[in-house]
């Protein structure tokens, strides 16, 4: 994919949730709220490393918060959009529905309203603990994962502490190797 100069936000989406479909397994019926979020959190990695390596080095986007916001709202947006398309087609085949009537859950809203709880957590990250773009994302992963995977447990998922842990550190160690794959990508000018 060819990206215009400066690139436009519409492209960054595409080219993160593409990136994201190439590197996520389907996933298995009983593990559709693991298998999302563990995607949502890899469609916040790479896009926290689109926003942080490619566009904060750009005069036009370090002058002021207000400009980080707004590349940040937008690359949500568009990276929502076209996430939700292959995320729904790849539920919807293991949907167990028998009926002709398929009703969709909004997952283009579920998907941005998690990236903006990643965002806002390693936003939150920088401005107020000082840490680094790196450690940031590190924290915002694992502190949204955390409360997600306790938020299942008291739904009732069948997990108990000890898978929830593994749940998130696998979540994590995942997110960490696309990290690296997207850093290596940037470095190379492959996007």
């Amino acid at each position: 994919m060819r990206l215009s100069n400066p690139p436009r936000a519409d492209e960054l989406g595409n080219w993160i949730s593409k990136f994201v479909e190439e590197h996520t397994n389907n996933p298995e019926p009983k593990e559709i709220d693991l298998w999302s979020e563990a995607t949502n959190a890899a469609l916040f990695t790479v896009a926290f490393q689109i926003v942080m390596r490619l566009l904060v080095g750009l005069d036009k986007f370090t002058s002021s918060p207000e400009d980080l916001q707004y590349i940040t709202n937008d690359i949500v947006i568009q990276t929502s959009k076209y996430a939700s398309t292959w995320v729904n087609n790849r539920l919807d085949k293991i949907a167990n529905m028998e009926s002709e009537v398929k009703i969709h859950f909004d997952t283009e809203s579920a998907i941005r309203a998690r990236l903006i709880d990643y965002f806002n957590a390693a936003y939150d990250a920088i401005g107020t603990r000082g840490y680094d773009p790196e450690t940031a994302q590190s924290h915002a992963c694992f502190l949204i994962l955390s409360e997600v995977i306790g938020e299942l447990l008291k739904s009732g998922v069948e997990l108990n502490p000890e898978q929830a842990a593994e749940c998130v550190e696998e979540i994590f160690e995942s997110c960490q190797s696309i990290a690296l794959q997207v850093k290596e990508k940037l470095s190379k000018g492959r996007i």
